[in-house]
């Protein structure tokens, strides 16, 4: 929620600083980046500090960083300064996770509130955005100071609530350390009575190979390439609908002003805005969710003689509404800008539909690598995926939309509510949605071949059988 306040004003007044549409998308984009950057360095981190150190210092480290981003200078320190913040929330989250995953009394309830982790997240830039955009009216830098406040707060909040000392363990007992984010553990200290720790199991649908005691079945060398094929087409999947959602970072404020000045005159109209894209995002995820659990339970879809399997079912689909919603992206002009509304809505949609189910994606993918290396690298692989994706998609959104028309900042000293800042152009917002189209209708083009594929592959195995019989 702390973040969330600069999409609204951030490109407009950064623009009018002198910075590039491509330092602008940089520097949206290296949050994520740093997020991802930080997270293998966490077990290390957490062998020398404690939870609460990590958290506190970095709440601080946040609190000076906001600090310094509300006077944009320089397109290096902007960029440095977004991308220590990534690694500060990459280090509190883990840190955050592992205290929690050890001191909550009811483990089952602690996984129904991680299962919700992207709606909270949703919901505090909904907050951010609804809170920020009224401040953006009295002063540029006033939602810094107030994100900074919050950040020192949550220093000293975290400091003193992870503190908590540990319930249940003898004073000789090892101390074992809970997976963070990425599933990597601390080093573990062996037990006085020799005992070693319960491993962590990532718990894998019914159709995965090696569940339970009994053993995976081998890996051929063929096998294992066809799986490294598909996560990689999971991957890239989970990549591309991240970016799809990350794209508006730069460019939906300034775009919007540029539409229809008269309608969205103010940061609080934009601020209006950017909470019912948020708002949506965060009303999108359960139905997404539940869905993809639903395909996974479907035998026709999970089972061994499956044309296509529930997931990939679901991210079909969700490409195919994502492809629909740029194609409105295309139309929208001044003149009709309902279609701005109904694209927005459906790539929403999409974008849902697609990162939904993608784990679930990655683990059908998997199986032929057996149980053990499912666990150890796809989790890995999703979140590396979506943290790609999520810095990648604001770099291009300002490269895209800038190249199809020329450059113009504005006058320097305008006032930043005017809105007459051309960083997205409504030609390049065209232009990016057809290519966004292009590249979404070629994805479900690939699922349906690869569908129709297999179910000729299928259907040569029963004849061949039938023949022999």
């Amino acid at each position: 929620g702390t973040s969330s306040f600069l999409f609204v004003g951030f490109p407009s007044h950064a623009a009018r600083a002198g910075l590039e549409p491509w330092q602008i998308g940089a520097a949206l984009g290296a949050l994520p980046l740093g997020h991802a950057l930080a997270l293998p360095l966490y077990p290390a981190v957490s062998r020398v500090l404690p939870a609460s150190v990590i958290c506190s210092a970095a709440a601080l480290c946040r609190a000076a960083l906001i600090s310094a981003l509300a006077f944009p200078q320089h397109a290096g320190i902007l960029i440095a300064c977004r991308l220590a913040w990534g690694a500060s929330c990459g280090l509190a989250q883990s840190a955050a996770m592992s205290f929690l995953q050890l001191h909550w009394p009811r483990p089952e309830e602690l996984n129904g509130f991680l299962e919700s982790e992207d709606r909270i997240v949703s919901l505090g830039a909904m907050l951010g955005c609804s809170v920020g955009a009224p401040l953006l009216l009295y002063n540029y830098a006033a939602p810094f100071w107030m994100a900074a406040v919050l950040n020192l707060v949550l220093a000293a909040f975290t400091l003193v609530a992870f503190r908590r000392p540990q319930e249940g363990l003898s004073k000789g007992a090892a101390y074992f350390e809970v997976p963070d984010c990425f599933l990597r553990c601390k080093a573990p200290a062996r037990a006085k009575d020799g005992a070693e720790p319960a491993a962590l199991v990532l718990p894998l649908h019914d159709g995965d190979a090696g569940k339970g005691s009994a053993a995976p079945p081998a890996c051929t060398t063929g096998a294992a390439l066809w799986a490294w094929c598909g996560i990689l087409a999971a991957s890239a999947s989970l990549s591309l609908a991240s970016a799809a959602t990350t794209f508006w970072e730069p460019v939906l404020s300034p775009y919007l002003q540029r539409l229809s000045p008269d309608l969205f005159a103010s940061p609080l109209d934009v601020g209006i805005a950017w909470t019912a894209f948020f708002a949506t995002q965060t009303l999108l995820g359960p139905p997404a969710n539940h869905l993809s659990s639903f395909a996974l339970r479907l035998p026709l879809l999970c089972g061994p003689n499956a044309v296509i399997s529930g997931p990939w079912l679901v991210s079909g689909a969700g490409w195919l509404t994502l492809a629909t919603g740029t194609l409105f992206l295309a139309a929208t002009s001044s003149a009709a800008p309902i279609s701005l509304a109904a694209g927005l809505l459906l790539v929403l949609t999409g974008t849902a539909l697609v990162s939904g189910p993608s784990m679930g994606c990655l683990l059908v993918a998997g199986r032929p690598l057996g149980r053990s290396a499912a666990e150890q690298v796809l989790p890995e692989v999703w979140l590396a995926a979506s943290c790609i994706g999520e810095a990648a998609g604001p770099l291009l959104a300002a490269l895209a939309v800038s190249s199809a028309a020329p450059w113009h900042p504005g006058a320097a000293g305008a006032d930043v509510s005017a809105g007459a800042v051309g960083l997205a152009s409504p030609a390049g917002v065209r232009g990016a949605a057809w290519i966004g189209s292009l590249v979404a209708f070629g994805i479900v083009a690939v699922l349906t071949a690869s569908m129709l594929g297999r179910t000729l592959l299928q259907g040569a195995r029963q004849l061949s059988s039938s023949w022999r019989l």
